[in-house]
């Protein structure tokens, strides 16, 4: 496909994803939801006038278990940092959420009124951004993020090819999310732990990071909040990614 960089039966882009996943599983960045919001005065006061996104952004991430920068990713790839920000299809502000999947998730998370409200938007949108991780998993979730999850399962069954913006969105995230970790948690790594991931194959004919399952990753649902980062015993002898946030009908 055009945009990707093909290594093998897989692409570039499909690896790196996989493996920044991975790798913030190891890091103990990517866990439990907590049910917990995080207050503003968990974030240091003088970040809130040199990143007004700051807070919000610290909230998302503890709340959601995701890391800030793959939210700090996601909203420069969709609004280029603009909150105001508005796309021809109507989607709406610094993570570029469609006003009747904010209407669900306002209901879902308790958020306010206003869409284009800077806060409100970013934690939609990362609760939007784990509820594609927990339903597709990290093969999908950027894919179905940028898509909506309806277009990526046309394309899982086969009935649509996914959008060339999508090709190139799942492109660009999946390297920039994947350069924190890299010197973050390698250490962390057994050898020969990206050996499974290197040695994947696609049966896709669309070889991006949208369809090849990890292996044998921590089950995130055994981990509690307070445990912090999971033992090596954990990582290496837990079965697949599991999903957090599965609730009947969560998915917009």
């Amino acid at each position: 496909m055009a945009g990707l960089l093909l290594v093998g039966t897989e692409s570039r882009a499909g690896f790196i994803v996989r493996r920044a996943f991975m790798l913030a599983v190891v890091s103990g960045m990517i866990g439990i939801a907590s049910v917990m919001p995080m207050q503003a005065q968990d974030v240091p006061a003088h970040l809130e006038a040199v990143d007004p996104f700051a807070i919000p952004i610290a909230e998302a991430s503890f709340r959601f278990a995701i890391p800030e920068h793959w939210i700090r990713a996601v909203i420069t790839a969709e609004s280029s940092n603009e909150p105001s920000a508005v796309s021809p299809k109507g989607a709406i502000g610094l993570m570029q959420v469609m006003p009747a999947t904010y209407g669900e998730l306002r209901e879902r998370y308790h958020l306010g009124p206003d869409p284009l409200h800077v806060r409100d938007n970013i934690i939609a949108g990362t609760a939007y951004l784990r509820e594609m991780l927990d339903r597709f998993g990290p093969d999908g979730f950027l894919a179905a993020y940028n898509a909506g999850p309806g277009r990526y399962e046309e394309y899982l069954s086969g009935a649509r090819e996914l959008p060339a913006e999508t090709l190139a969105y799942v492109e660009t995230l999946a390297t920039v999310i994947a350069e924190a970790h890299e010197s973050r948690a390698h250490s962390a790594l057994v050898g020969g732990t990206f050996d499974v991931l290197e040695t994947a194959s696609v049966d896709n004919p669309l070889a991006s990071a949208l369809s090849v399952p990890l292996q044998r990753i921590v089950d995130l649902t055994a981990l509690q909040p307070s445990t912090g980062r999971p033992s090596d015993a954990d990582l290496y002898a837990a079965p697949i990614f599991v999903p957090v946030n599965s609730r009947p009908g969560s998915a917009p």
